[in-house]
């Protein structure tokens, strides 16, 4: 849109400033993501046995600590300033592990009293992991890749804060 307009002429103040508009109304209506996961998506233990819990637990925290999981920051800034397209491909993997970690979390036999924190890490994870991808069309798509931005500033302390909780309730 913004080609055409310098194209034709008619780029100036007023539809920079339209434009703004619209995307700001874009970002603001899109950067909100739905829970992917519900109560009755976590599987429940039927022993209700912490030290298992705990053993699949760490097990998950392990596969997911030797991924590129925590980097996409860095390559976030990479496709920016590098436009490297090789940056884009790995925040779609990042993006990609994040939503299998959220998957993953939730199969996990879990104790009844751990459902709730269990729920909440498996949606932040996975709304992040949306977020991410949608930070890797930011060459391609800029306006989905700034979405996914604005996604990631949303749900990125979410992640964090959810993996604190099951790390203090685990130990």
């Amino acid at each position: 849109a913004i080609v055409s307009l310098k194209n034709t002429g008619n780029l100036n103040n007023e539809t920079i400033g339209e434009l703004t508009g619209k995307i700001s109304e874009q970002v603001t209506f899109q950067k909100e993501i739905a829970d992917q996961f519900t109560e009755k998506d976590v599987t429940l233990q039927k022993n209700e046995s912490l030290p298992t819990y705990k053993k699949s637990y760490e097990a998950l925290k392990k596969k997911y600590s030797a991924t590129t999981i925590g980097q996409e920051l860095i390559y976030t800034d990479q496709a920016l300033t590098e436009e490297s397209i090789d940056a884009t491909f790995k925040l779609r993997e990042i993006g990609n592990l994040y939503k299998s970690m959220a998957e993953d979390i939730i199969k996990i036999e879990t104790p009844v009293v751990y459902k709730y924190r269990v729920l909440e890490f498996a949606n932040s994870s996975y709304k992040v992991g949306i977020a991410v991808s949608n930070m890797s069309e930011i060459i391609d798509n800029p306006l989905v890749g700034i979405i996914g931005i604005a996604q990631y500033q949303l749900y990125g302390d979410a992640v964090v804060t959810d993996l604190e909780s099951l790390d203090t309730l685990v130990k």
